[in-house]
């Protein structure tokens, strides 16, 4: 059977000011892949960047293969929703995605922007969803909506037991399907029922949203930098969590090869002066964390407890 034939990939993000650099980082990592023939229209939603990041991003571009339109986020619907801890209304701009692209836009690559692309992002994008909302991987973490941070109202949806959880850094949108679907208002409502019992924000609620309408895609399409299994070539790093590499300086390959990545852009030669990350790495996948682990889950909920508030109205 041939292969469908484009020129043209959309590739959506979203970021405020402090995930400027990371942002230039990935949009270079898509490029340095892409095959030369490719043009990748960025559609970035615009978090709170500030004109200056703009311009280094765009510094950071080849815009003879790339094209990049900036978004603003209409929010007035997301007042109120559940955060906590440091994470930041940002996080439910990919909420909105069907509504804020391009009506005429029929599908499109959403990448958190704490990614590192290592394959041609076209080997995604010919991957055809059918009649699913979205493709996905399965979290590691959380592989069942009835997992620990899973979907916390999963009885009240009358899911079952194992329906799989995916990580929603990375997506293949069906936006035609999310627009009929009314992912968007689908995915609010759960936020506003379930205010106190969410966890991952966003995440959760596409996860309850999209529940048996989406399907998976092979895991290397979303790698966690201490969690690659065996044998698996990673097509992209996503370095979740809170040990970013421009927060600590890491010394592990995908560390390393994301500071080349830097290197591409507008903040070349920049490193953070943090030099934690060795010691929070080693701290990952030790034996010390593994004879903890049981204590996340109880720390993880006194975290949100203590620090959850709404969402505040726009400025």
């Amino acid at each position: 059977m041939n292969e469908p034939e484009f020129t043209s990939v959309v590739v959506a993000s979203g970021a405020d000011s402090a995930y400027a650099c990371p942002l230039a980082v990935m949009i270079r990592s898509v490029l340095r892949h892409a095959a030369p023939s490719l043009h990748i229209d960025f559609q970035i939603i615009d978090s709170g960047l500030t004109p200056d990041d703009r311009r280094r991003i765009l510094r950071s571009l080849d815009p003879a293969r790339s094209s990049i339109r900036w978004i603003a986020p209409q929010r007035d619907s997301l007042v109120g929703l559940p955060l906590w801890g440091r994470m930041s209304v940002a996080t439910y701009d990919k909420l909105l995605l069907a509504e804020l692209l391009d009506p005429s836009l029929p599908r499109a690559i959403w990448l958190d922007a704490d990614i590192l692309v290592l394959t041609d992002i076209s080997q995604l994008w010919k991957q055809p969803e059918g009649d699913r909302l979205a493709l996905a991987c399965t979290d590691p973490l959380v592989p069942t909506v009835a997992s620990t941070f899973g979907v916390a109202g999963w009885k009240d949806l009358q899911l079952p037991l194992k329906s799989p959880y995916f990580n929603a850094g990375v997506l293949l949108v069906n936006l035609d399907a999310w627009r009929t679907w009314q992912v968007s208002s689908r995915a609010i409502d759960y936020l506003r029922q379930h205010y106190d019992r969410v966890y991952f924000w966003d995440q959760e609620a596409l996860n309850a949203t999209l529940a048996n309408r989406w399907a998976p895609i092979e895991v290397a399409w979303n790698s966690s930098p201490d969690r690659i299994p065996a044998h698996t070539t990673p097509h992209l790093i996503h370095f979740s969590g809170n040990l970013k590499p421009w927060r600590h300086f890491g010394s592990s390959r995908w560390h390393q090869l994301y500071y080349e990545g830097l290197d591409q852009t507008d903040w070349a030669g920049w490193r953070p002066a943090s030099r934690s990350g060795r010691w929070l790495g080693w701290y990952q996948n030790s034996p010390l964390r593994s004879a903890m682990r049981h204590l996340e889950p109880w720390a993880m909920r006194a975290w949100r407890r203590w620090t959850l508030h709404p969402v505040p109205p726009p400025q």
